[in-house]
């Protein structure tokens, strides 16, 4: 590549994309290094051992404590990163490697989630609303649309939109 007159990379490539190899090739072409990204999401995933059921009772069971521990580990992601999530979504992989997604995004405008126990009702409400047509290999859930949260968070006025979230699902608060 190196070799290559740049005439003849501009001829086969354009002359952005030719410019860019050209001096890339000779060791030319510097560009900063980004060393940090701001997180637009965080996931969490499991490919299970085994193709699992959405149908069938015991397979349900195992689903729903897989989502469990997914719901856990991304509650302390985000609480780790001082995140709340708008946004959570469940993917799942069919045994024939198609994939769906499902999101729930909160409508209250200052509203977040960022507890386990909230993640999890989310995802499990996503999960329902995909189709059980084939056994999943995969289960995950993302939480999106981050929000910056502080240490010093009004309880009163976050039990209030918990409150709300569960209404809206029509959860009821055990």
């Amino acid at each position: 590549m190196a070799a290559t007159p740049l005439d003849l990379l501009q001829n086969n490539f354009g002359k952005s994309y030719s410019n860019w190899l050209y001096l890339a090739s000779r060791g030319e072409y510097f560009s900063p290094l980004i060393t940090q990204s701001e997180h637009k999401s965080l996931s969490r995933e499991l490919t299970f051992p085994r193709d699992l059921d959405l149908n069938l009772y015991a397979d349900k069971t195992i689903i729903d404590n897989y989502l469990e521990q997914l719901a856990i580990q991304l509650s302390d992601d985000l609480k780790k990163h001082n995140f709340g999530a708008k946004t959570i979504s469940t993917k799942i992989r069919y045994s024939n490697f198609q994939r769906a997604t499902k999101d729930k995004t909160i409508s209250f405008s200052d509203s977040y989630v960022s507890n386990h126990l909230e993640i999890l009702n989310l995802a499990r409400y996503c999960l329902d609303k995909l189709p059980k047509k084939l056994p999943i290999r995969l289960l995950g859930i993302r939480a999106s649309h981050l929000v910056s949260v502080s240490a010093e968070n009004n309880n009163k006025e976050k039990n209030k939109q918990q409150q709300q979230l569960l209404l809206q699902l029509g959860i009821k608060r055990e």
